[in-house]
């Protein structure tokens, strides 16, 4: 019967909330009013606790409950005060009064659950009384709600005292089993003895005997524990004890291989983090016997998260995977692991042993060299080369040769067309890369890889160079052998000359031409020459770049929008037409994302115009992201400009989806650093004279302000005790979102001080990228790679660190846990359709995301979520790992479940996307 009343009351509470705010204020005084008739009688109790639920505050509330209290016996007195708590009664002298008054004789545990909730700055004075009678109690349940509530409160009342945090941790500490249940003790408190205390109870908390179950519980306590003061702290924080427990877990054996992970194989990731984080001066002798073990995939995360370190010289197991033949039929995800592993050592080593050792590489995936390995080579050449090796590129020309492993030279040539675009090659390897691309052996796109690295090069008309590429160019069947060959001749400058042969290829007459019926199709590689001749030349090439951006589909339009971004001025026409697709794509069910940031390069003015906006209410929700990325890429133009862009974010912060809105806000935070315009955006939201929604705008607004004005805008201290329940429970949530935040940016300026990237820099660092890689937002992944794009003379290691902060903040994001922008090209749809898994057909909504190739070196990839009609059973959520998506008029596309979670169903594509039949067949 109690469970079904308090469901009720959320019911309740939840139906009238679904209106608008004027509506919303009637029906919850219609309710209030019968509510506070009640009080008095035999149902006070639950009339109450009504209200409470509600959370609505109004003037004839107050003063009711107010003289309800004053005239009540002392246990309804306290049920009236605890009311007008819920309802947001602002701290006061009168509610202190109130509250000191009535809590002698009551339960220490009610009275810290009444101070958690009073938000008076008092209360901190309180709480070590009230733990210290739940310690004497023995109460266990009391103490460690007692504990985390004076933690959370230390923090909102204190601000940023650290003699503050140290009061609670002195009593903290002498219960390490609640600190390390209780997440939300820890994380409050940014002091710096927390986490050299913490990390030491591996070796004390002698009530858990086995030792690898001891760290797997003191690295779950201690997430969350990113604070300024906490990170700092990580240095030389193990004693001797902890960190010979720490150096024996680490490379002791962790059993069965296995994909899924348990307390041992955790327990010895956390140890060797252990060890990074807190400086370990042998870390390079002591990451070598971490592989001790058979675990293949927990070697491969060991692997990555220890990639930071240089370890010199390579030891022999990673040549032995790295060269060992083995080519894995697809069946073998162990084999995959422990080489994937080899990769990951070998690349933070950096030497010319490793490029040597990765040259002779012999582990292919179906008889095909993975992309992983050649981006590994490639970056291994690249960095050898840019320090002055001069052999490097003379080992590849060799490579190259014909007498070699078709694999070695495959990827041999996708090093070459890496190097090429660098500029890091010079004219004496034209000759050899011009006997690599007439060599009919090689596969179409690495001899299309090999013209690709001549591009950078300047050839005369008399350069035998030109004629074979042209020769190549017009007679090869060879897809992306003969695209590489004519992008090539007409950046050359050489197009002119072969306009003839260009429009012969093409089949259309010349470029004014064009195919009569606009239901003619266009190949894809055609729509890309002339994309190219575009570009050569805007003015002649208009024409018939009007029709390919008419008639391409989306993954051709993606790749071309790429292309484009190279030029400068854009006839109208083209701007039209670009304009034209953007409206007719973008609907409630699909959208081109891509197309905004195309627009915005192009003509930005016209991004941010009403003919674009004018739909805007129709869009899904990843065209509201892409456009409003777009909007923030564009660099300012003019003041009628800059104005008219922040007010089309601050209508998208009034979105009803919460991504938008978060979006919208970061998008103007980054537009004005300083944050003085997202104050003011503040305080004209947060006018008493505004309506709700506006109110709760300025709520989620909290958490992009600065924390000056956080700390004491009486703005926010109006918005902080609303009359609404669920704009203060925003504020709440926003200034938790902000402190994360400030933990992020204090991260992320850490970072950007390194220098060179040795062990000994990237040791000091590495508190900070572990945490950022977990907390970090958008911003941050977009700051640390501008960083890592400005500063290629860091150690390789450390470039590599620094590309794995990057990818574990967008794989947090890609999981959809977030509906967050994927990236400028992404495109969107929603379907519904069948989820095929092992445990039946299940149906669902689809919102997938996907990112077609930017060309043909690199994948495309897709995922998103599947909205189930009804949640699974626990039993049936196990059995499934792979699924097909299956819709009307679409092809299959293969998905790897990553997380079933309610109805939510996150997806990983794993083979080809659904598209539709229509555009699948072209």
């Amino acid at each position: 019967m109690r469970e079904d009343r308090r469901r009720g009351r959320e019911l309740l509470r939840t139906w009238i909330e679904q209106f608008d705010g004027q509506i919303q204020e009637e029906l919850f005084e219609t309710v209030c009013d019968q509510l506070l008739g009640e009080l008095g009688g035999p149902n006070t109790n639950q009339a109450c606790m009504t209200l409470s639920m509600l959370g609505f505050r109004s003037a004839r509330l107050s003063d009711h409950l107010w003289s309800a209290l004053e005239e009540a016996n002392n246990d309804q007195g306290w049920r009236f005060l605890n009311c007008l708590i819920d309802c947001g009664e602002p701290p006061s002298d009168r509610l202190w009064s109130a509250f000191t008054a009535l809590r002698d004789g009551r339960q220490p545990y009610s009275v810290a659950s009444t101070l958690r909730r009073i938000g008076d700055p008092r209360r901190s004075e309180v709480m070590p009384q009230l733990v210290a009678q739940l310690t004497e109690e023995n109460h266990a349940h009391g103490l460690q709600f007692g504990l985390a509530a004076w933690a959370e409160t230390t923090s909102i009342d204190t601000g940023d005292d650290v003699s503050a945090f140290e009061a609670v941790w002195a009593t903290a500490k002498h219960h390490p089993m609640m600190v390390l249940l209780d997440r939300r003790i820890g994380p409050a408190l940014d002091c710096p003895s927390i986490i050299p205390e913490i990390v030491n109870w591996v070796e004390s908390l002698t009530q858990i005997e086995d030792d690898s179950f001891r760290v797997w519980r003191v690295h779950h306590g201690l997430k969350g524990c990113y604070g300024e003061r906490q990170l700092a702290s990580w240095i030389n924080a193990l004693n001797q004890n902890s960190t010979e427990l720490a150096l024996r877990l680490a490379t002791s054996d962790a059993g069965k291989s296995s994909v899924s992970r348990t307390p041992q194989s955790e327990a010895k990731l956390f140890a060797c983090r252990m060890l990074l984080m807190s400086g370990c001066e042998y870390i390079s002798e002591v990451l070598e016997g971490c592989y001790a073990d058979e675990e293949w995939f927990l070697q491969r995360d060991i692997a990555r998260i220890s990639r930071c370190i240089q370890l010199t010289p390579l030891p022999q197991f990673v040549r032995d995977r790295i060269e060992g033949e083995f080519d894995n039929t697809g069946s073998d995800s162990n084999e995959f692991a422990k080489r994937d592993a080899a990769l990951h050592v070998a690349l933070s080593n950096g030497t010319r042993e490793a490029f040597d050792t990765m040259l002779n590489f012999g582990y292919t995936y179906q008889g095909q060299v993975l992309l992983d390995w050649t981006q590994t080579l490639s970056s291994l050449a690249y960095d050898l080369c840019r320090r002055g090796d001069k052999e490097i590129v003379d080992a590849l020309q060799m490579r190259l040769s014909a007498d070699q492993k078709t694999q070695h030279r495959e990827a041999v040539s996708r090093v070459f067309s890496f190097l090429g675009g660098r500029r890091l090659l010079d004219k004496s390897v034209i000759s050899t890369v011009l006997k690599g691309v007439l060599d009919e052996d090689l596969p179409d796109y690495a001899r299309a890889d090999l013209v690709n690295s001549l591009h950078t090069f300047e050839f005369d008309q008399g350069d035998e160079t030109i004629p074979i590429i042209s020769q190549i160019a017009f007679s090869t069947d060879q897809p992306n052998l003969r695209l590489e060959s004519c992008a090539f001749l007409i950046r050359q400058g050489y197009w002119s000359d072969y306009i003839d042969q260009f429009w012969q290829l093409i089949e259309w007459g010349n470029a004014v031409e064009i195919p009569a019926s606009p239901d003619d199709q266009i190949e894809d590689w055609k729509c890309i020459i002339v994309a190219e001749l575009f570009l050569a030349d805007p003015t002649r090439f208009t024409t018939a770049m009007e029709f390919v951006l008419s008639h391409c589909n989306d993954d051709v339009c993606s790749r071309i929008c790429r292309s484009l971004r190279r030029g400068k001025v854009f006839p109208n026409s083209i701007v039209d037409c670009l304009t034209d697709r953007l409206i007719r794509g973008t609907n409630p069910f699909t959208s081109p994302a891509y197309l905004f940031a195309a627009l915005g390069h192009m003509d930005p003015h016209r991004l941010i115009s009403d003919q674009v906006w004018e739909h805007r209410d129709d869009w899904i929700i990843g065209a509201k992201i892409g456009c409003i990325d777009a909007i923030r890429e564009v660099d300012g133009q003019n003041e009628l400009f800059d104005h008219g862009r922040i007010a089309r974010l601050d209508a998208l912060c009034g979105d009803s989806a919460v991504a938008v809105r978060h979006a919208a806000n970061g998008a103007i935070l980054a537009l004005s650093p300083d944050g003085e315009l997202m104050t003011e955006l503040f305080k004209s939201r947060a006018d008493v004279k505004q309506p709700l929604w506006r109110h709760l705008l300025a709520a989620e607004t909290i958490e992009f302000l600065p924390k000056s004005v956080r700390m004491g805008d009486e703005g926010l201290e109006q918005i902080k005790y609303h009359r609404f329940r669920q704009v203060r429970e925003q504020v709440e949530v926003s200034l938790k979102a902000a402190r994360q935040r400030d933990n992020a940016a204090h991260c992320r300026a850490e970072l950007l001080t390194m220098k060179s990237g040795t062990n000994a820099e990237v040791l000091k660092l590495f508190a900070y990228g572990d945490a950022l890689s977990n907390i970090g937002d958008l911003e941050d992944l977009r700051v640390v790679r501008d960083f890592l794009i400005q500063h290629q003379d860091l150690q390789i290691n450390a470039r590599a660190w620094l590309q794995d902060i990057i990818d574990q903040i967008a794989k947090r994001f890609k999981s959809n846990d977030h509906d967050i922008s994927l990236g400028w090209n992404a495109i969107y749809e929603s379907f519904e359709g069948v989820l095929s898994t092992t445990v039946g057909e299940l149906d669902a909504n689809f919102n997938l995301w996907r990112q077609p190739a930017a060309n043909y070196r690199e994948p495309g990839t897709w995922g998103g979520t599947a909205v189930l009609n009804e949640e699974l059973r626990m039993d049936k959520i196990f059995k499934i790992s792979d699924a097909t998506i299956n819709a009307d008029e679409r092809v299959a596309g293969y998905v790897v479940v990553s997380r079933i979670q309610g109805t939510i169903v996150n997806l990983n594509g794993s083979g080809a996307y659904p598209l539709r039949n229509s555009t699948a067949d072209r």
